[in-house]
């Protein structure tokens, strides 16, 4: 008798990868890009007073590109987590550790998609605690991931790329966490690690997609 499942053609894993971390690339700069073009062209605009959250909050086209981007981009985000973790497991990590970062990733998505859908000039506290859920989520996430890759030995410039998301993630939610608190911290000052937190997740995606989404990936 024929085995019905040897049929199954067996998904292209590191194809995947490269189909879905190119299409969040696009996503994500062009989301970030339109929105900021948009915002500048009827507001003072700045990578240090600018929030790419204030995107969300402005009226009309920034708004609109904003969201829409962002909540396109979320699930793009989690299925190139997914495939990274299996391509970790192959790689040799554990089943148990995927485990742990799906349910990890999908918190942050939680938070990611809170901060889009409910702008500050909505509900601030809702907002921020998104954002910090989303942050601090992310801090935790790819820190887990960059250990692994480290461990696995694969090329650095994975868990290196990792790291420096990680540190930027890290700088930007605790300030912003000390927003508003007496004699903290001014409401300008995480921007710029907002944006240098945008950039360095751009770079890890680049370097996943490139160096993943190929057959076998050099360990070093």
């Amino acid at each position: 008798m024929m085995d019905l499942d040897s049929r199954r053609p067996a998904l292209d894993v590191p194809f995947a990868m490269l189909v879905t971390g190119a299409l969040g690339l696009a996503v994500g700069i062009a989301t970030v890009a339109a929105s900021a073009l948009a915002y500048a062209a009827t507001r003072d605009f700045s990578f240090f007073t600018t929030y790419i959250s204030d995107f969300g909050a402005a009226p009309g086209w920034p708004s609109t590109l904003f969201t829409a981007g962002m909540l396109i981009a979320a699930p793009l985000r989690y299925l190139f987590l997914v495939l990274l973790l299996v391509r970790l497991v192959h790689l040799g990590a554990s089943t148990r550790f995927r485990s742990a970062m799906l349910v990890v990733g999908a918190l942050t998505v939680l938070g990611s998609i809170g901060t889009a859908a409910i702008p500050f000039t909505l509900d601030a506290t809702i907002h921020k605690s998104s954002a910090l859920l989303y942050f601090f989520g992310t801090v935790v996430l790819l820190g887990a991931i960059s250990l692994q890759e480290w461990r696995l030995r694969l090329p650095r410039a994975l868990p290196l790329s990792g790291i420096a998301v990680v540190a930027a993630y890290f700088v930007f939610a605790t300030l912003l966490a000390l927003v508003g608190k007496v004699g903290a911290v001014e409401r300008t000052t995480p921007v710029p690690w907002e944006w240098l937190s945008f950039i360095a997740l751009m770079i890890w995606l680049a370097a996943h997609t490139a160096l993943l989404g190929s057959r076998a990936p050099r360990n070093r």
